[in-house]
């Protein structure tokens, strides 16, 4: 996948998650998140001494009576009139208290709730900078934006159908296409190896998609879904839930637009020893002394021209084969594939035998080949091993076989499709043939399906191969057969990884629709030369609103920031006309009282206090008496 953290949109977009109003998002680079949450913080500081000149005012207002008073009200009047926020006032408060309580017993009264208007304020002031912080700054949501968007081009066919044509263009295409899907397919792997094998996710590979991991239901113990005479015992089965696709997917959209997406997988090692497979036999022409062994599982359905076994015959096994076989597992897999569609006939390699067939499921069958030689007992149904030689214990069967059965079912916001096979539900279908959806969730149907089409254990198995078994990371090394011995659940842990792998390629592909790989596939070709463009709107507004999370950049709330600073302007505008409007009323409001309370809030101004010190003194040749800042008359006066 490409590098998505280097193709996130910086600007204004909406996160449906929550709401059209409040999921208004600001992403930024990250260097720039800081500088505008230390602006934040500082502007609420700001905002926050406003509110306390407010408050002082209305206080100091509040206690002005122009009755006469102690020297304990004037002080106090005189302290909420010049004291700015912070501890300082409740350190003033604090200094009268020490200074009066031994001439009042009601001090502590009458300057307690001034010293805790002070460091309410101070804390309230500190916790809305830190709310404030929370308020803006939602997570590390953002939207990729790549130059380009959309799948690689699909030629019709599979590769032996165009190796027997002479279209040299779409061979290669096929060709190109298919090493593009191994590689996103083991980036895939990788990441779920990594993210879903452990409980935490704080690597940061895990923090790139929009949901960590899809986390299933696992039943250990299901009932085996095949005949009683095939199975060997339980079975697993998993159940994705209902994978949402704004929520788990990141396809960001409203509640309206989305669509929901399920898969269930069911699978139990089966007996193909002598039900299902021959005895070794010799057949005569072939290399000297060699034996064969067949097994069936259903008629092959496209057999190759000329093949000298029958079609029923799904595996041939030769013991010049096992003898030769350089590593200790070998795993290759057949598919069939539910429905009538060409797609999932020409992918299909096999029809299923009756005994393992149920309708409109999608069956794989993982056949094990194994030359393994381990230090315990392994009574695993699918790497058995039980049979003693000197020091190491024997694979029992050359081939073991785990059957899976898939399927599938969409829904829109009340109703869902039946269980189906994958291309039993198909983006070209009629539409009044699956649920009733409006346009955008029907993009996002075809969207999630596109993304789903390689989320199968037969495209896991066919592009990887043994690089998915977890017992092939315990041999002592990549060329030896020798292993430790396997618990007796070994195939239960590889189940559940394998559908973790393909989950994480369903969460991959979704992100690589909007941010294709550019990756170098030969010389003078990449994956974005390949690539098949949205050929409508709503497909194009998709590929603008995947959502993942990103490392490199800091998302705001739009709102909250407009809150911030509206709040803020309206108290400094307030703070600046407060008092201007306040005396205007006295002055047009019968009573002296109000005269007073002005007078005593004009006086209390630490300046004119200053201003009455020198009168005091014989120094009267100020003006601006009803001013903030009195002056002398004459510039440069001194006494």
């Amino acid at each position: 996948m490409a590098n998505i953290q280097s193709a996130v949109y910086t600007g204004v977009w909406t996160n449906w998650s929550r709401g059209q109003v409040l999921g208004k998002t600001l992403t930024i680079p990250q260097s720039q998140g800081y500088l505008l949450v230390a602006f934040l913080g500082l502007f609420v500081k700001f905002a926050g001494d406003q509110l306390w000149q407010i408050l002082r005012f209305v206080l100091h207002q509040q206690r002005s009576s122009g009755e006469p008073q102690d020297g304990l009200h004037y002080q106090i009047q005189a302290i909420l009139r010049n004291s700015p926020m912070g501890i300082g006032i409740s350190w003033k408060f604090a200094q009268l208290l020490r200074a009066w309580s031994p001439k009042s017993h009601q001090v502590l009264w009458r300057t307690l709730p001034y010293a805790a208007y002070g460091l309410f304020h101070v804390a309230a002031i500190g916790a809305a900078g830190l709310f404030s912080s929370r308020v803006v700054s939602m997570n590390d949501a953002a939207l990729v934006r790549s130059p380009t968007c959309g799948w690689m081009v699909e030629p019709v066919g599979d590769l032996n159908s165009l190796l027997n044509q002479s279209d040299r263009t779409a061979f290669e295409t096929y060709v190109l296409l298919l090493s593009s899907y191994h590689r996103s397919i083991k980036s895939s792997a990788e990441y779920a190896r990594i993210c879903y094998d452990n409980t935490s996710t704080a690597n940061a590979m895990c923090q790139q998609y929009s949901s960590s991991r899809l986390e299933p239901k696992i039943n250990f113990t299901a009932t085996c879904p095949f005949t009683e005479e095939l199975c060997l015992g339980d079975a697993v089965h998993i159940d994705t839930g209902y994978i949402d696709s704004h929520e788990d997917l990141g396809i960001n959209g409203q509640p309206g637009d989305r669509i929901q997406f399920r898969k269930e997988m069911t699978c139990a090692p089966i007996d193909v020893e002598g039900r299902l497979s021959t005895n070794w036999t010799t057949i005569p022409g072939f290399l000297p002394n060699e034996t064969i062994r067949e097994y069936s599982l259903g008629s092959k359905r496209h057999p190759y021209n000329g093949s000298l076994f029958p079609s029923n015959i799904t595996i041939v096994l030769s013991n010049y084969y096992l003898s030769f076989q350089s590593s200790a597992y070998g795993l290759q897999s057949d598919v069939d594939f539910a429905g009538n569609d060409s797609t999932g006939d020409f992918l299909s390699t096999l029809w299923i035998i009756p005994e393992l067939r149920r309708p409109h499921t999608d069956y794989t069958a993982l056949e094990l080949v194994s030359k393994a030689e381990y230090m315990q007992k392994t009574e695993d149904l699918w790497y058995s091993a039980t049979t003693q030689e000197s020091l190491l214990w024997q694979t029992d069967h050359p081939v073991s076989v785990l059957a899976c059965a898939e399927q599938y079912s969409y829904c829109n916001i009340s109703h869902c499709t039946d269980n189906s096979g994958f291309y039993e539900i198909m983006p070209t279908a009629e539409r009044s043939g699956l649920l009733a959806m409006n346009n955008a969730q029907w993009a996002t149907f075809e969207l999630v399906w596109k993304a789903a089409q390689l989320s199968n254990v037969y495209c896991l198995t066919s592009f990887l191969g043994i690089e998915i078994l977890l017992a092939q990371d315990l041999l002592t090394d990549s060329a030896s057969f020798d292993s430790p011995g396997l618990p007796s659940d070994q195939w239960k842990h590889e189940i559940k990884n394998m559908h973790a792998m393909t989950m994480a390629i369903l969460q991959q592909r979704v992100v690589e629709y909007a941010s294709p790989p550019d990756w170098v596939l030969g010389p003078g070709q990449r994956t974005t030369d390949f690539l098949i463009k949205p050929n409508t709107t709503l497909s194009q507004n998709l590929c603008e609103n995947i959502q993942i999370r990103a490392s490199n950049i800091a998302a705001f709330s739009v709102i909250g920031i407009f809150g911030i600073l509206v709040a803020g302007a309206v108290l400094t505008i307030l703070n600046f006309f407060l008092t201007d409007i306040v005396f205007w009323v006295y002055n047009h409001k019968a009573g002296d009282i109000l005269g007073i309370c002005e007078m005593e809030w004009r006086n209390d101004e630490l300046l004119q206090m200053q201003r009455r010190m020198f009168e005091g003194q014989g120094i009267d040749t100020w003006e601006g008496h009803d001013d903030d800042v009195p002056v002398t008359r004459e510039s440069g006066q001194r006494f």
